[in-house]
């Protein structure tokens, strides 16, 4: 089950930092390696020049791994051959260089490139670096031919070696805290997300069996008062309000598809002709009940086409147009909706304009709660706008609305994403 469009967005932001991280160590390590192959040169620290360029190219060839997405392989590689890089230099020098330092780097970027699912990974790399500092300290024995420094050169390569190991450390170290913050905010909004649901979940169950049984029980007496009755003109007129009741249902089952394609379903990203898509849901509108009393106007630009899901902008035009349809005024000589779409900041701006009953101010903060109904006349399921609303917000968009007993309703519905205007 989706938790939440926002959630999944927030997880692919951490993704591109956790991305952006790995990359940028790789190009710290050959940056290094550049910097120790220098510093070689010029004090004469006697350190094989093969030693600079393993480095290198390890730091490169972890860099290309996982831009090609061999992430795993890269991280493995990358560890594995830094560590072995120190484990030759700390072996070949005196302690006092202070280059096994370096081990207790590689720990900490064990912990940082392997997340919280891939802990012992990291562990097994911390053991590892752990093995190969104890062996380059205390072993008698080095790959590499022993050098030795004078005292001058023992002062300056164990200073810079310090203040390297400090400085990559504790970067490594807010990364570090910054992934555990960030992992706590994400755990926080998922909770509270979680904590939405299930209050949703509670009254949904609750109402919903509501709603289904009332219908269900008046078709029941229906039934038995259409099998006693001997008149034919009233047994029609059972029947008509059988139809009546069965028609509630189908609509509010309609309402609980809607709801749980928007939970269950990712959004589909397709251009989308909105005029089009209006036309369209109004056609399948006109068999509603008064939907040929209502007079609606369209003022959108022909070929406006927005990147989104089509399926989830049906739901919620069908909604808009079928409120406006349902709680039209009967007193007004002429019911009217006009729907006007203007472009604004690459964004779709659409408004529903109606002339119906209104709503009541002091509901007008309610009408997005689920089962919320703002009038007696209310035909629906209340959904409708819960719906809509949840809906909106799974495409990152925003709806605002206004409205006057007596006058009329007005809805904003604002929808992000590439718009394209018509081509003049």
């Amino acid at each position: 089950m989706k938790i939440s469009d926002d959630i999944s967005r927030e997880v692919k932001k951490d993704e591109e930092r956790y991305d952006k991280l790995i990359l940028s160590l790789t190009v710290y390590m050959t940056v290094i390696a550049v910097f120790y192959f220098f510093l070689n040169i010029i004090y004469q620290f006697k350190a094989p020049w093969y030693i600079f360029l393993f480095l290198a190219l390890t730091g490169i060839l972890s860099h290309y791994l996982y831009k090609i997405k061999r992430v795993l392989l890269a991280k493995v590689f990358g560890l594995t051959s830094f560590n072995v890089i120190i484990y030759l230099v700390s072996s070949s020098e005196s302690p006092l260089t202070n280059v096994g330092l370096y081990f207790a780097t590689a720990g900490i970027a064990a912990l940082v490139l392997f997340n919280r699912n891939e802990q012992i990974k990291a562990y097994c790399f911390i053991g590892f670096s752990l093995i190969l500092y104890l062996l380059g300290r205390y072993l008698p024995y080095s790959p590499l031919p022993y050098r030795t420094f004078s005292e001058e050169q023992m002062n300056i390569v164990s200073i810079v070696n310090m203040l390297a190991f400090a400085g990559v450390s504790a970067y490594l170290i807010i990364l570090l805290l910054n992934a555990n913050a960030r992992h706590k905010k994400s755990l926080s909004r998922q909770n509270a997300e979680l904590v939405k649901i299930n209050r949703d979940l509670d009254k949904f169950i609750y109402s919903s069996s509501h709603d289904l049984r009332a219908p269900l029980s008046s078709l029941l007496g229906l039934i038995y008062l259409a099998e006693i009755e001997k008149e034919e003109a009233t047994r029609q007129e059972y029947f008509q309000m059988m139809r009546k009741r069965i028609s509630t249902m189908d609509l509010f089952i309609h309402d609980l598809i809607d709801y749980s394609k928007n939970l269950r379903q990712d959004v589909e990203h397709k251009a989308t002709v909105i005029a089009k898509l209006i036309e369209e849901v109004i056609e399948d509108l006109i068999y509603l009940d008064g939907a040929r009393e209502l007079s609606i106007s369209i003022n959108i630009l022909e070929g406006v086409i927005v990147d989104c899901d089509p399926t989830r902008l049906r739901v919620i035009f069908s909604n808009l147009i079928s409120n406006a349809i349902k709680y039209r005024d009967p007193s007004k000589q002429q019911s009217t909706l006009i729907i006007k779409g203007s472009i604004l900041n690459d964004e779709l701006r659409i408004e529903f304009r109606d002339n119906g009953i209104g709503i009541p101010k002091e509901h007008i903060g309610k009408i997005f709660n689920m089962f919320f109904r703002a009038h007696d006349i209310s035909i629906g399921s209340g959904l409708g706008l819960y719906i809509v609303e949840e809906t909106v917000k799974t495409l990152q968009g925003n709806i605002n609305v206004s409205s006057e007993v007596g006058i009329g309703s007005t809805f904003i519905l604002t929808i992000p994403g590439v718009v394209k205007p018509p081509s003049s």
